[in-house]
């Protein structure tokens, strides 16, 4: 039997371990579903992400878009594209932009009638966080990618949009299946942008992980940290402090105050310093943590330091969930890495700098309690931020085995609307979009 393909855009980074868990999941789904006759062309970085995901997935047909377009593509890509962030190539020269452009018209060409279709993972990069300029580019790739092939969104947090922009969003993504992951996203895309094939779904990381549920491998990671399950919390940052707060020395103070606050929960013997964006160098969290660590240092507070399980290694997406999952809790400003806790079974406070933390989160999980409102620079002073998550974690402690109860539940109920999504998904790919 010839094999069919599928172009998968938005995984080009395996070491944001947030966005790798939706491409392995979908690339396993997919494949499962397919009878294990699939392709998958995906816009990885490079050959070691390309690696990272075969040894997550255990798939081997999992190729870089590259090897369709040819030797072009690739000596464009690795001058003007790899290791830049999001608005280093955007903002940059209009010629490089034009590039850009240009560059994806060959990537269209090469992928006409050789794929079902493009699936593209998504995030809140349909949304004006991260700037107008690289909102419209990316508007315009899907319209002309939609118009030639079927298009699938998938785990979309949509907008909101300015009132300028909304007549432009509506026409460029009209054409496209567009799979929210909160409530907010598809009432906004079916009531506002008028878009006809918009459903309502959940974040695909809600799924499992291959290995996730190997005891061996959580044996081996509890001791390679020296964690005892169930008695340590799980502290993730953000490498995008800016995002929350001009004012550094707000943010470590607070933070400080954090931890000394989770050293005095009941059955916390440690807190375990995970990164879970390592790459690239601008956003990686390991940056924060040193900041936070050498800061700590600084005021001599060995009371946290001899308690601080620091990772500093790169590590596998399904090895970062076991050390999430078997923490007694989870303090994160990473939202993947709250829903890897959520997805263990156990509580994360969320540090939110975004509409996505309370959609797909604080609603779709029914846990408001643990959403913090952090976005903004008076939100970091006079400890404000330290103080509502010492009241999160209040709860956490006062109602922990029920609310554990609560939390599986949920889990349960976004696995199976993730599960039907796959389905229609697939459908979608191999029939057209509406089918």
């Amino acid at each position: 039997m010839i094999k069919k393909s599928i172009s998968i855009s938005h995984i080009p980074n395996t070491f944001n371990y947030g966005s790798a868990m939706m491409a392995i999941v979908l690339i396993r789904e997919l494949y499962r579903r397919s009878g294990e006759e699939l392709n998958f062309y995906v816009d990885a970085w490079d050959e070691e992400n390309l690696s990272r995901l075969r040894r997550s997935t255990g798939i081997n047909s999992i190729f870089s878009d590259e090897d369709l377009t040819g030797d072009d593509y690739r000596i464009w890509k690795e001058k003007h594209w790899l290791g830049k962030s999001r608005r280093q190539k955007i903002y940059s020269l209009p010629s490089e932009t034009c590039r850009a452009i240009r560059h994806r018209a060959v990537l269209l060409d090469a992928l006409r009638n050789k794929v079902l279709g493009q699936v593209v993972i998504g995030g809140d990069d349909l949304s004006e966080y991260y700037g107008i300029r690289s909102l419209v580019l990316e508007l315009t790739r899907i319209k002309k990618f939609s118009t030639a092939m079927p298009m699938i969104l998938l785990g979309q947090s949509v907008g909101p949009f300015a009132p300028s922009r909304e007549k432009l969003a509506s026409y460029c993504l009209k054409q496209a299946a567009i799979y929210s992951r909160d409530d907010r996203t598809y009432d906004y895309c079916k009531s506002t942008l008028k878009l006809p094939y918009s459903y309502n779904s959940r974040d695909l990381a809600f799924l499992d992980l291959p290995m996730q549920d190997e005891e061996k491998e959580h044996l081996r990671l509890l001791s390679m940290y020296g964690l005892e399950k169930n008695a340590y919390a799980t502290v993730v940052t953000s490498g995008l402090v800016s995002h929350y707060t001009q004012d550094t020395k707000a943010f470590l103070d607070n933070f400080e105050r954090v931890f000394e606050g989770i050293l005095s929960r009941d059955g916390v013997k440690r807190i375990l310093l995970l990164p879970h964006v390592v790459r690239p160098k601008n956003s990686d969290d390991r940056l924060t943590n040193a900041m936070i660590v050498d800061y700590i240092e600084k005021k001599g507070r060995r009371d946290i330091l001899d308690s601080l399980v620091h990772v500093e290694n790169v590590l596998m997406p399904y090895e970062a969930r076991i050390l999430l999952g078997n923490g007694r809790f989870t303090v994160s400003g990473r939202m993947h890495a709250a829903v890897s806790t959520f997805q263990m079974g156990k509580p994360a406070v969320a540090l939110s700098y975004s509409v996505k933390y309370n959609g797909v989160l604080a609603k779709g999980l029914n846990v408001p309690e643990l959403v913090v409102d952090a976005q903004g620079t008076d939100k970091w002073t006079d400890y404000k931020v330290a103080e509502k998550v010492s009241r999160s974690l209040d709860y956490v402690e006062k109602e922990y085995a029920p609310l554990c109860f609560h939390i599986r539940g949920k889990v349960c109920e976004m696995k199976e609307i993730v599960g039907r999504q796959l389905d229609q998904v697939y459908r979608h790919l191999t029939l057209g979009i509406g089918k």
